[in-house]
Formats: structure tokens, sequence, C-alpha cells
């Protein structure tokens, strides 16, 4: 995981790889994913805390089942972030979800997760 800041924007670049199981599959398969995230901390005279967020993460497919090697789904959000703590933030907007695995599909959510930074 890479991060950095430059006065009121930061970024983050992360590279996961994960195993997952299938029903029927004979053996796992691993698939890497890769995020881009980036934050704009708002000017804001009354309020602090405020920040604009976007990311977006890039799943394909490396090793185990033909039917989900490559490229198999991309997620990009937008949205506001409020800090309530140095630790815990909360965040809400707008998820796009586009899979390419049979049937192709792009679902459109309203997001709002809680983050903790535990260390």
């Amino acid at each position: 995981m890479l991060s950095g800041a430059a006065g009121p924007t930061a970024g983050l670049l992360r590279l996961r790889l994960e195993q997952r199981t299938f029903e029927g599959a004979p053996t796992p398969s691993l698939r890497l994913r890769l995020m881009a995230r980036g934050t704009y901390t708002l000017p804001l005279a009354h309020s602090t805390g405020w920040a604009l967020v976007a990311f977006d993460e890039a799943f394909v497919g490396m090793a185990g089942d033909p039917a989900r090697l490559g490229f198999d789904q991309n997620r990009a959000f937008v949205g506001l972030l409020h800090r309530l703590t140095p630790w815990f933030s909360v965040e809400a907007g707008y998820l796009n979800v586009y899979s390419r695995l049979a049937p192709e599909k792009v679902t459109h959510t309203a997001l709002v997760q809680a983050i903790a930074n535990l260390l």
C-alpha cells in the first residue's frame, strides 16, 4: 500500500491478492485487486472534517476457474467523507459496479460506509 498527502489532498494505492473458493471448483481461485483512492479536504469555515472522496478498484482473476480469469469487475465511487474522530469516519455517495461475468451488468448503488482506522 502506498499513501501520501499534499496540502488538502491525499491519495492511496492499494494492491491485494485474494483467494476464493467456489462450490464445485476443484481448486481455489486467485484474484488481484488494485484500488486508487483520493480525498480532498473541503475548506469550510464553519465545518471541519469534511472531504470529497473518490476511488476506483479493478478486479482481475489470476488463477483457478478459466471462466473467471482476466478482468472481471470494476468498482467506482464518489462521495463525501466526514471525519468524526481522528480514527473514525463515515462516507456516503454513489457506487457504480461493472461486472463482465455472464450476464454482464452494471449496478448503481447509494453507499454509506463507516471506516475505523485502528492502526
